[in-house]
């Protein structure tokens, strides 16, 4: 179910994407609309995922090039009036049924807090640099990443449920190559696999636990 709209190069871009279990679907969103939909035809697992990662995948790929901000996971099925009312807008981190938000406004150092399940901890930032944000309005930061061995290691995983997840961020990328990774998380033979990507250029969503379902 490929994306049929092109993510602008060197533009900063809101995307979303939204697994539904009770609805069978999976959407996703570019700025606040819905830009595809399609049947989840499996549910959305993680059984046996031991790697979590933003701007890479398991076996050094993947590599996201571009600038990355204000990352937001929730287990929630979010639509497009909640990406409309919260997408502008930083989060006080309490909100319901967020499971990890990172605001990236540390601005320098190899290390970046999130908040995971209300818990804040330190991700790892590998070989990354800081710059301004213009994600939205106000003076903010964002991470750098040169598609080349630019990442950030999350541990512990973050819980959620499998009936619904919402994954969001807003980025700004100068890269048409094929699978460069907004989030993922597999295991180290890259099965079970949830990516969050874009690829040449269009914006994708997929899951794979034991074969894909993918918009």
């Amino acid at each position: 179910f490929p994306v049929t709209i092109q993510i602008p190069l060197n533009r900063w871009t809101h995307v979303a994407a939204v697994y539904d279990k009770v609805a069978q679907t999976i959407k996703v969103f570019v700025n606040g609309k819905v830009d595809g939909t399609a049947p989840a035809i499996l549910g959305c697992s993680t059984s046996g995922a031991t790697n979590m990662y933003l701007a890479h995948i398991t076996n050094d790929s993947g590599y996201f090039d571009g600038f990355m901000d204000e990352v937001r996971m929730w287990n929630q099925v979010k639509t497009a009036s909640d990406f409309k009312q919260g997408m502008f807008k930083p989060l006080t981190g309490s909100e319901a049924n967020l499971k990890i938000y990172f605001d990236m406004d540390e601005g320098t150092g190899t290390s970046c807090e999130y908040l995971s399940d209300g818990s804040t901890l330190s991700a790892t930032v590998s070989s990354s640099n800081w710059a301004a944000s213009g994600a939205f309005s106000g003076p903010r930061n964002a991470l750098e990443l040169d598609g080349i061995d630019d990442y950030i290691t999350m541990s512990p995983m973050p819980s959620y449920t499998n009936s619904a997840i919402t994954i969001e961020a807003w980025i700004k990328t100068s890269s048409s190559l094929p699978e460069r990774e907004i989030c993922s998380w597999s295991n180290n033979s890259q099965n079970n696999v949830v990516e969050f990507r874009v690829s040449e250029g269009k914006f994708q969503f997929g899951i794979d636990a034991g074969g894909w379902s993918a918009l």
